[in-house]
């Protein structure tokens, strides 16, 4: 005979159906709950900002599967929009395929769109870096390694890519906090040329450029005897499409399930 225990087991075991996993899959309450989740770990990256800088904490909380709190390994954004994705995946294939429900299926479907536009941005990125030398102009993108100190010749040795325009550093800015060398602020007064037109901007630690796909951060700065140098991190997103397509999809949803609602 099968123990008491054993038949219990199996019973309780039996409760998990595929469809009783898929509609726990798909529940209200676990979206609300990662939500809640990406709303902290937005906080915490913005806070971490001011420590690390916005590159190192948008690498860390934002584009990485898990992040570290101390010794603590943490779900990072990445990991928190698959969860969503999944979310709405299996509440999707929950929901009747009819006209009335039409509208919550765009809503649906562009929010999915939304976040998987994002992972495919995510994949499709390049990524770089710039050295350019005060009062001196550069479209070269360069792949950096800070493992090798201050080899700057032996680092950017080889451009990988060039920008289509490019960028003339008028000024770089290294404030110091007071009484130390340890830099508080970077600041890099550029022009951008582009086809004759001319754009002076202005580069700070924590405020990126973004011009034409491409995001430029500031990374660092250098003084050789050549004179000061500033270092910036390029990056260019792929499948930049994905986000404006995937919004004007889930405005259409809600305006279509609100006008279903009135007139049902």
């Amino acid at each position: 005979m099968t123990p008491p225990e054993s038949a219990a087991a199996n019973a309780s075991f039996r409760h998990y159906t595929p469809m009783r996993l898929l509609e726990a899959a798909g529940a209200l309450r676990l979206f609300s709950w990662l939500c809640a989740y990406a709303m902290l770990l937005l906080m915490a990256g913005t806070i971490a900002q001011r420590w690390v800088g916005l590159l190192v904490a948008q690498e860390s909380y934002f584009e990485s599967w898990m992040a570290w709190l101390g010794p603590v390994p943490l779900p990072a954004m990445r990991s928190v929009l698959a969860l969503m994705a999944l979310n709405l995946a299996a509440r999707m294939t929950r929901m009747p395929l009819t006209l009335s429900k039409a509208g919550l299926w765009l809503a649906h479907l562009g929010a999915l769109l939304l976040i998987l536009g994002g992972v495919a941005a995510g994949a499709g990125r390049e990524e770089g870096y710039m050295l350019i030398p005060e009062g001196n102009s550069s479209a070269a993108v360069y792949e950096y390694n800070e493992d090798r100190g201050d080899d700057f010749k032996q680092s950017f040795s080889t451009p990988i890519r060039a920008l289509p325009f490019t960028l003339t550093l008028s000024n770089v800015v290294k404030d110091a906090h007071p009484g130390t060398e340890e830099a508080r602020d970077y600041r890099s007064e550029l022009v951008i040329d582009d086809g004759g037109l001319k754009l002076p901007v202005t580069l700070e630690l924590n405020e990126p450029l973004r011009y034409r796909g491409y995001t430029f951060y500031q990374s660092s700065y250098l003084t050789s005897e050549q004179g000061e140098a500033t270092i910036l991190a390029v990056k260019k997103s792929g499948a930049w499409i994905y986000p404006y397509a995937a919004t004007a999809l889930l405005a259409l949803g809600l305006f279509w399930h609100w006008r279903a609602r009135r007139a049902g």
